[in-house]
Formats: structure tokens, C-alpha cells, sequence
């Protein structure tokens, strides 16, 4: 088992080095019984990028991260001064993995609603996931 999974680490770090134009690639290993992920650095520097080894498969699956726009409407009863900032927590069914990040007021109005005062708050910003 131990010697599969070298193997297949190998091949995916010779992947990596023909498609991605690295120049070298290596793999800081610990215990591989007991390895849940393998990290590849590069020599020239400390970045990493993760593959993550599946339970009880022979499979790593690399994570990329992934970043996306997003904009967030949302009313508040009453007429207030909404939080500048709102945390983003929710899962993107294009992207298919889960997207947090924090969203920024972009403006706010307040209006009523049914004869009922209310402020309507925009928010955007840049959410992040991996896949």
C-alpha cells in the first residue's frame, strides 16, 4: 500500500511539472500510513499546493482554490444603519464546493415595505472555495 501510493504521488508530481512549466517539484512526506494530505513545493519557492489523499483509496485529489465575485441583497426591519461588513457562508452549485469569504456595503436605501419601514442593504465582494 505504502509503495502505491509513493508511486501515484510520483506520477502526479511529474504531472505537475509538465503542465505547469515547475522546474522541480518535490513532496515533504511524513508517516504515509497514516498521511491524509501531500503538499508539492517548488524549489525556487515556499508555495504548496495540496492534493489530499481519500480514505481508504489509493486516490489524491488535488485542490485548487478558486475565487468568485458576488453580490448580497438584504433588507433589515426597520430604518437602521446596516454592518459594513457580512459574512458570506454558502455553497456554489456551478462550482460545486462550499464559498466563504466577507462581503463589503456597497450602499444602502431605506424604503417601505407594506407600509412598513425597512433598510435595503448591497454588499459585495470576493468569496473564495477550493475544488
Amino acid at each position: 500500500m505504502q509503495k502505491k501510493v509513493k508511486n501515484l504521488v510520483m506520477l502526479i508530481l511529474s504531472m505537475v511539472v509538465l503542465v505547469g512549466n515547475i522546474v522541480s517539484v518535490y513532496a515533504k512526506e511524513s508517516n504515509v500510513e497514516n498521511m491524509k494530505s501531500i503538499k508539492a513545493f517548488t524549489e525556487e519557492s515556499t508555495y504548496g499546493r495540496d492534493y489530499e489523499i481519500m480514505d481508504n483509496t489509493v486516490e489524491i485529489m488535488p485542490r485548487f482554490p478558486v475565487y468568485k465575485e458576488r453580490t448580497v441583497d438584504l433588507t433589515f426591519p426597520d430604518w437602521i444603519t446596516p454592518p459594513s461588513t457580512y459574512n458570506f457562508n454558502a455553497y456554489d452549485t456551478e462550482l460545486k464546493t462550499q464559498m466563504s469569504g466577507t462581503l463589503y456595503l456597497s450602499t444602502y436605501a431605506h424604503q417601505y415595505r407594506d407600509f412598513q419601514p425597512i433598510t435595503y442593504a448591497i454588499y459585495k465582494g470576493t468569496v473564495a472555495g477550493n475544488i
